[in-house]
């Protein structure tokens, strides 16, 4: 195992374009017949001192990265072209409801019980050539899914929430007539007629009872505290 893992590590990667070596030890691993041959003449680094060793190092760290960004921007275009090769034609707009592939495994259970595709979801937008943007609901996150994983959604559709609007209750003018009140909107479905025989009207002084009458509320009494029964055999003071 060590010997395999040794030969990956030297072996350089087609994403990248540079070996494991490279990449974390900035060099190159001496194999054994390096060691017993030696290097080339120009092969050999030489440094001035230990702060050019540091320089040099950090320079060929920039320039190495900076070349492993570009080789895997490029794979990922490589990768993204062959799978949208297999996707089928879909035309998929926003404002669509579609369901979405995401397949869940569970123990002891068969694949053909489960469901493969949750949902549905609400297409927010359309990002050319193979994506889009769903979102459950309005509170919900939405997420960016390939067209390969969507199915429409054939079902009753739901309320699509960028559509809706406030709606503005009527209220009752502040000059109606007191003694009739409506309720807003339906006129002649509830009256309530306000009279002025039923007022208000504060009780007299003499009704109210006086405060050396008013019971005050006793206090209550404090609870007995008994010793557990395991001590009763000793003598507490």
């Amino acid at each position: 195992m060590p010997i395999a893992a040794a030969a990956y590590r030297a072996s350089v990667h087609e994403a990248t374009g540079y070996s494991a070596n490279r990449l974390m030890l900035n060099r190159e691993v001496y194999a054994p017949l390096d060691l017993v041959a030696g290097l080339p003449p120009g092969d050999l680094e030489h440094y001035e001192s230990a702060d050019d060793f540091v320089v040099q190092q950090q320079r060929m760290t920039r320039d190495v990265y900076a070349s492993v960004r570009e080789h895997l921007q490029v794979a990922a275009s490589r990768r993204k072209r062959y799978y949208d090769i297999r996707v089928k034609d879909h035309d998929f707009q926003p404002g669509m409801w579609v369901w979405y592939y995401y397949p869940r495994r569970y123990l002891r259970k068969s694949s053909k019980w489960q469901k493969a595709y949750i949902g549905p979801y609400l297409i927010v937008s359309v990002l050319p050539p193979s994506n889009a943007v769903l979102q459950k609901s309005k509170k919900s996150s939405p997420f960016v899914v390939h067209f390969g994983k969507l199915k429409v959604f054939y079902g009753t559709p739901l309320t699509d929430w960028r559509s809706t609007t406030t709606s503005t209750v009527d209220m009752p003018s502040r000059h109606c007539d007191p003694g009739d009140v409506t309720t807003a909107g339906h006129p002649s479905s509830v009256e309530i007629h306000l009279t002025n025989d039923v007022q208000s009207v504060p009780a007299p002084v003499e009704d109210q009872p006086a405060a050396s009458d008013m019971q005050l509320p006793t206090p209550r009494l404090k609870r007995h505290r008994r010793p557990p029964k395991h001590l009763d055999a000793y003598c507490l003071h």
